[in-house]
């Protein structure tokens, strides 16, 4: 996904926040519908649906690199690995009817290393849920 990042907001203000998650609905909405390859579950692919979208622009917009990581997603998921397996605990993750929660993990070029949370539904169909930078 290409975008120009020199006009991605670098500040910590609400404007740049609300500047950064307009950008990823704007990049993100394009992939609703569409299942992505994940090197995690492999031959299985990884669905957007709305709710990730709404949630992954949530959570990344509130940083600049968290908001890199997300707007190169499709690479990441095509690079990661599982890291830990729970049950669905949030209300949202219930909401979406997911069972199961993998959290992944990705490095990226120029970004470093990336955390990917997926959710599987009882119909074993896999669903992206949030990506964020990783903080060290």
């Amino acid at each position: 996904m290409k975008t120009n990042i020199r006009h991605i907001p670098t500040g910590t203000d609400k404007e740049s926040t609300y500047m950064r998650r307009a950008i990823i609905v704007e990049q993100l909405w394009k992939l609703i519908g569409r299942s992505v390859c994940c090197k995690a579950f492999h031959p299985r692919k990884v669905e957007f649906v709305p709710m990730s979208v709404d949630e992954t622009a949530t959570h990344a917009s509130k940083n600049y690199e968290s908001t890199l990581a997300a707007l190169h997603v499709v690479e990441a998921l095509e690079a990661a690995v599982i890291v830990k397996r729970t049950p669905a605990a949030s209300q949202r993750q219930k909401k979406m009817n997911l069972k199961t929660i993998y959290e992944l993990s990705a490095r990226l070029p120029h970004i470093g290393e990336v955390k990917i949370i997926v959710g599987e539904r009882a119909s074993k169909r896999i669903l992206h849920y949030c990506i964020t930078k990783k903080r060290p």
